[in-house]
């Protein structure tokens, strides 16, 4: 039908905008903020329809059916704008992390990151940050971040910088969507995860929020291993009394660079196949498969190393050099299962399991990428990701307590207003490449070292007939069976295959419990306590992998985290939060 007014507003903010309907009566409101809006249709001789509180969330592109009777326009049909349960216009895989969620789970370090991992497709491999969350099994280098549509990724390298590249607080975000597959072209820039957060906007009055935490040292528990405290300084100026400006005015000589000439663009191919259910309750269940196929990848690797046959480089003049080149290529496939249930009438459920397997050569990206073993057989290194995990499971909830709802006076005040709200990461182990340190003329092409940039990482040989894990029950005294590897005689490379053990899995249960006292219709003071690591499980780092390293080789010496985040021992913190 043409010629259709149709508005939409928002009473958050008073923003308000319009279209008309074509001659196949069909409408379009573009650039509109995420939030809550009322929408309204208006045509000479039908009856104004209204649909209030239609959520638009972040980059979500919201169908809305509108169907006028005939009447006077005075008259006004209302219908309340429920968000669809089920995805009907676009295959892309992704998750709002809903303003609640921020509001509501609890989080060690109070940094938005660590909700990046509720993702479908998200595999926390670290403390839950931006440089430990991986997406459907590309790397760090491939992901994306935006704040209010502004690139906000790194200039200098694809990635994240630090840990806390963008130091924006929680309370300033309204909410984020997190996009992992299948994503539309003007999302692109990346093959990994497209992050996009959104600030709160402006409103027609004036809120507020003062939050106090305190973390109790009494409620912790400490970790094996290293126990120096949290508070250490290394360079305070009584016990380092060197002026930085003289003593730190380096000099070296000059690297040369180049750009590799005839460089690929890197492509990577996104399928999927999923089928939707509602079910009852406002829950939606989604069982599908996706994979991908990434070509042409920023890889590291060296040239001019020796040529076996002759002895001698073809640049005799100058020793091997370290290239970036497009020449890598990844795999990723994987099952997944999601239950969601958005946040409404006092409780939001998410629940997502994942069984994926990432495989590359093991030299793709900037930060997780390490040169062949041969650089002259990158295939020889093509193996699982060291990013890969088979099986991960996430689950998060936020549920009001209906206490004493009909009760009145002292005990309905009391019992009124608790919220409990938690946190659960399960997931298996990372890959383990087994490793050996060799001087550079027992390796064939003189190319050995222990960093991505002095040389490749070199392999043992693998002892036929010996078991890889020892004979008893793995434990962190043993992890790997130190009897299986053996150094390689001079003159040839390890046998021995990349990501060919699995480390340690992590599992943690994070919960909170809130209270809040209604001080007027806006104005509640909150008191919340939260305790991170409920069960005080011991999550383990990965053993060393040397086998140079004597007996080291095989032991777990500390925890999976140390400070706060993902993987460290129980921490409890209280806080005391006036909204207003």
């Amino acid at each position: 039908m043409p010629g259709v007014v149709v508005k939409a507003r928002s009473a958050e903010t008073g923003l308000e905008r319009e279209a008309i309907t074509s001659v196949q009566g069909l409408y379009v409101i573009n650039y509109l903020p995420a939030g809550r809006y009322d929408v309204s249709a208006e045509l000479s001789g039908f009856k104004t329809a209204r649909f209030e509180n239609v959520t638009l969330d972040v980059g979500e592109r919201r169908t809305l059916d509108i169907k006028l009777e005939v009447g006077p326009v005075q008259e006004i049909v209302t219908v309340l704008g429920a968000a669809p349960l089920v995805e009907r216009t676009s295959p892309e895989l992704s998750t709002v992390v809903q303003s609640t969620q921020l509001k509501e789970l609890p989080l060690n370090g109070r940094h938005w990151s660590s909700l990046m991992m509720l993702a479908p497709g998200a595999i926390n491999t670290g403390a839950g940050t931006h440089t430990s969350i991986r997406f459907v099994g590309r790397l760090v280098d491939d992901n994306n971040w935006t704040f209010d549509g502004v690139d906000a990724t790194g200039v200098k390298d694809p990635k994240q910088e630090s840990v806390a590249r963008l130091i924006i607080s929680m309370e300033s975000i309204a909410e984020f969507r997190v996009s992992s597959s299948q994503y539309s072209a003007e999302t692109g820039s990346a093959g990994g995860g497209v992050v996009q957060l959104i600030s709160k906007a402006a409103r027609t009055g004036f809120a507020a929020r003062r939050t106090i935490s305190c973390a109790t040292t009494a409620s912790m528990r400490r970790h094996t291993g290293n126990r120096i405290g949290l508070d250490r300084t290394q360079a305070a100026t009584l016990n380092y009394p060197i002026d930085p400006f003289l003593a730190q005015a380096l000099t070296s000589g000059r690297s040369p660079r180049a750009l590799a000439l005839h460089r690929h663009d890197l492509y990577v191919e996104q399928y999927s196949a999923n089928v939707q259910q509602a079910l009852r309750g406002d829950f939606t269940l989604q069982v599908g498969y996706i994979g991908s196929c990434a070509h042409n990848l920023f890889s590291r690797s060296f040239v001019n190393v020796i040529d076996p046959a002759t002895g001698r480089r073809p640049l005799p003049s100058f020793g091997q050099v370290d290239i970036k080149s497009n020449t890598g290529r990844a795999t990723f496939n994987a099952m997944q299962v999601l239950l969601r249930r958005r946040f409404s009438r006092g409780l939001l459920v998410g629940l997502e399991y994942m069984l994926s397997q990432a495989r590359n050569d093991g030299s793709i990206g900037g930060g997780d990428a390490n040169a062949p073993q041969n650089v002259s057989d990158p295939q020889a290194d093509w193996g699982d990701s060291a990013q890969d995990v088979r099986h991960n499971l996430i689950a998060n909830w936020v549920y009001e307590l209906p206490l004493a709802q009909a009760v009145d006076g002292l005990a309905g005040r009391v019992l009124r207003g608790w919220q409990a709200s938690g946190l659960v990461q399960i997931r298996s182990g990372r890959p383990l490449t087994i490793l050996v340190t060799r001087a550079r003329t027992d390796v064939p092409d003189g190319n050995s070292g222990n960093s991505s940039t002095s040389g490749s990482q070199q392999r043992p040989d693998l002892v036929p007939g010996v078991p890889l894990v020892p004979p008893s029950a793995q434990s962190p005294d043993l992890w790997i069976n130190p009897a299986v590897f053996a150094v390689p005689a001079r003159g040839r490379w390890g046998n021995a295959p990349r990501s060919l053990l699995t480390g340690p899995g992590l599992a943690q249960v994070d919960f909170a419990l809130t209270r809040r006292f209604a001080m007027s219709a806006d104005r509640n003071v909150e008191v919340r306590w939260e305790i991170f690591n409920l069960f005080n499980r011991q999550n383990l780092a990965n053993p060393n992998v040397n086998i140079s390293s004597g007996p080291s080789f095989g032991r777990i010496t500390g925890p999976a985290n140390p400070d706060f985040g993902t993987g460290s021992a129980r921490q409890m913190q209280f806080m005391f939060r006036l909204n207003f």
